[in-house]
């Protein structure tokens, strides 16, 4: 694949990236202007979630990767780059990710109290606002990192190496904002 077409599926990637986060911004934004309860919020997230993953189950399992004519030529691009078989294997590890996010959010879902009010109270929406922009940028940083790893030929199993820091250092940051908002919804409290 020649370096101007390889740029742009590059540029056509990052803009999905950032389109697919669109959804998760307006379920947020319905929960606190709909000032839904964690029963409800948990059961629309994972609808949201198990429609994502079925899509997901869907490219790995019929082996197509993607819809577009466009991210089928990257995906057939990455897996010549790095074997079938490390790309098969990487596919299969979002399927289980996947299915632990379902099992998680139902979870969430059973446990949670019904009729406790909203969820997301207007006044914590600045918590929303300051992560938004860190997830977002977590996301582009990590599909950036992982298509350059690949370009330059990298082995996958140490591009995978270098997702799972990424991952543990997003869980972090995730974990160190929910105590900090959970601290302020006591002291508002």
């Amino acid at each position: 694949m020649e370096q101007l077409e390889l740029k742009r599926l590059r540029k056509k990637q990052m803009l999905h990236v950032n389109l697919s986060f669109i959804p998760m911004a307006i379920l947020f934004a319905l929960t606190v202007l709909l000032e839904l309860s964690a029963k409800p919020f948990f059961l629309i997230l994972l609808a949201v979630i198990v429609v994502i993953s079925a899509i997901e189950c869907y490219l790995y399992f019929t082996k197509r990767y993607a819809f577009t004519e466009d991210m089928r030529k990257l995906a057939e691009y990455e897996q010549k780059k790095v074997g079938e078989l490390a790309y098969r294997k990487e596919r299969r590890g979002n399927v289980i990710a996947s299915v632990f996010v379902i099992l998680t959010m139902i979870f969430n879902y059973v446990i949670a109290v019904p009729n406790m009010g909203a969820i997301f109270a207007v006044p914590f929406i600045w918590v929303a606002i300051v992560l938004a922009p860190i997830i977002l940028g977590l996301l582009n940083w990590s599909t950036a990192s992982r298509a350059k790893r690949i370009d330059a030929g990298e082995p996958l199993r140490n591009v995978r190496r270098g997702n799972w820091k990424k991952g543990l250092l997003a869980a972090l940051l995730v974990v160190i904002a929910s105590l900090i908002t959970t601290y302020f919804m006591i002291i508002m409290i």
